[in-house]
């Protein structure tokens, strides 16, 4: 598998994710649209945290966000739970720096090892190639959910 490919398709996922949220205001990015569950920052930051999750958790490798940044963005979190909201900035700067560092971190052959996980769809992601796969499909569902919420702000 070429790794390479796969992160540079995130890299193109992301860019388009944020030309899609480029003319919202910050409180437009906090809104819950009626019908869902979460706000557009929390499905950014969300992504965040599960692509750190999946490569560098469970690979044994020190991710690049807080234990704080995680916990507000996890599976199962929401924005209704946040003691501050988070720093917007922050998570777009975030959104498109990481990959980049992913990227370095897999041509420097970072990930060795890898702790097999059972995604909530059942899928069986037993190393670093399957997670980058697995992180494209999450990535587009998570997109699909941001363009969707973009619709219902007018």
């Amino acid at each position: 598998m070429d790794r390479t490919l796969s992160v540079n398709q995130l890299i193109n996922i992301r860019k388009s994710i944020l030309e899609a949220i480029s003319n919202l205001s910050d409180d437009d990015l906090l809104k819950i649209p009626n019908g869902f569950k979460n706000n557009t920052l929390w499905n950014l930051g969300h992504i965040i945290a599960v692509q750190q999750s999946l490569h560098y958790m469970l690979s044994g490798l020190e991710m690049q966000i807080s234990k704080d940044f995680l916990k507000s963005f996890r599976k199962g979190s929401s924005p209704n739970e946040w003691g501050e909201i988070p720093n917007i900035a922050e998570v777009k700067k975030l959104f498109i720096e990481l990959p980049e560092i992913l990227l370095n971190d897999i041509n420097s052959n970072k990930f060795i090892k890898y702790r097999p996980y059972k995604s909530e769809t059942n899928l069986i992601i037993s190393n670093i190639d399957e997670a980058l796969l697995f992180n494209l499909f999450h990535e587009g569902i998570h997109c699909g959910i941001i363009l969707s919420q973009i619709k219902f702000l007018d």
